[in-house]
């Protein structure tokens, strides 16, 4: 009697990673970590005025020179808006950007508010097809690149960008003082009274597909102040940022940006339910003098803050009782509460 009977057959295994032979160990972190893409995709915002488009090409030029990076190509999303609108004809400087900024908010109002940062990442998406390896290649090779986005102007915008790319997002706010942009639209062939209209324009609109840079720019992770029209102060701005985000050099904070992480710190401190708002003022050289931020002034001076610590006296909560009855009844007045 054969010894195969009365034995099932052995199952057939599923196909997995094949384990090679061989001496060498196989480093698979190693593997991993030298796949690892260096792209990023940074993302400008600025009032209308700002040198966002300077900064732009400016980060190009820095990132394919001095960092080794691969390719490099801007975004214009006002060439989106051209691309899927009736062309407007021969315009003056200041029609040609009022035209825009309403083509702009015709395509949000017709296919949503996120609109042209969706058409970024169309373009992304392709790009990356044009530079994907060939079938033939077994190993993947990183390319470092970068795609700037020129310029979002909405809080939808944001978040999609944000949403597609993640950690590989860089938000960059790009400001320059009213009078030097006032200079720029100028310089541009745009002559007032309707450079102040087309600044308040790009500001803030009062409809949801409008343009909303007041609120979406304050959510930057870097900003980019320019007070000049000099080169100079482009590029070491620009050149900080990408030290900055790359790692390569040791930065410490400046004056200005140590003087908003403690006002933002402070404003946590607030227990205004509608909004919190800190302060912080320093002299010339950076020292700071004080810290504040909104909320109920305590009696004696000062504001209230938590200290588990402490427990208060009835003569510390009460005082004199003149301003408790005060601050009760200022307290029951609604319009106070409405504006706190």
């Amino acid at each position: 009697m054969s010894d195969a009977v009365g034995h099932k057959p052995a199952p057939a295994r599923l196909a997995g990673p094949h384990l090679a032979e061989s001496e060498e160990l196989f480093d698979s972190k190693q593997q991993i970590e030298t796949s690892h893409t260096s792209e990023i995709v940074i993302a400008l915002c600025g009032p209308i005025g700002s040198p966002i488009h300077a900064i732009a090409e400016a980060l190009r030029d820095r990132l394919l020179r001095d960092f080794s990076y691969d390719s490099c190509h801007i975004i214009r999303l006002s060439k989106c808006i051209e691309e899927h609108t009736e062309p407007a004809g021969p315009l003056s400087p200041l029609e040609r950007v009022r035209h825009l900024i309403d083509r702009g908010d015709q395509l949000r109002k017709k296919h949503g508010a996120s609109i042209l940062a969706e058409l970024a990442v169309s373009q992304i998406a392709l790009h990356r097809q044009s530079e994907k390896s060939p079938p033939d290649i077994e190993r993947h090779t990183p390319r470092r690149v970068c795609h700037i986005v020129d310029s979002i102007k909405n809080q939808e915008e944001l978040d999609i960008l944000k949403l597609a790319y993640r950690d590989m997002l860089y938000f960059v706010g790009v400001y320059s003082p009213l009078p030097a942009r006032v200079r720029a639209l100028e310089k541009a062939g745009m002559m007032q009274p309707g450079v102040y209209d087309l600044i308040d324009l790009d500001s803030g609109e009062e409809f949801a597909h409008g343009q909303t840079v007041r609120d979406t720019f304050p959510q930057a992770d870097f900003f980019l102040r320019v007070d000049t029209d000099t080169d100079s102060q482009v590029e070491s701005r620009v050149e900080r940022f990408l030290h900055l985000i790359m790692g390569t050099k040791v930065l410490t904070p400046t004056y200005s940006e140590k003087a908003m992480y403690l006002a933002a710190s402070a404003a946590g401190n607030s227990a205004c339910l509608s909004k919190q708002v800190g302060a912080c003022l320093t002299d010339k050289e950076g020292n700071v003098i004080a810290v504040g931020w909104n909320d109920v002034p305590k009696f004696g001076g000062n504001l209230y803050e938590a200290n588990p610590k402490t427990t208060l006296t009835a003569k510390e909560i009460s005082g004199d009782g003149t301003w408790r009855a005060a601050l009760v009844s200022m307290i029951a007045r609604s319009d106070i509460l409405e504006n706190c």
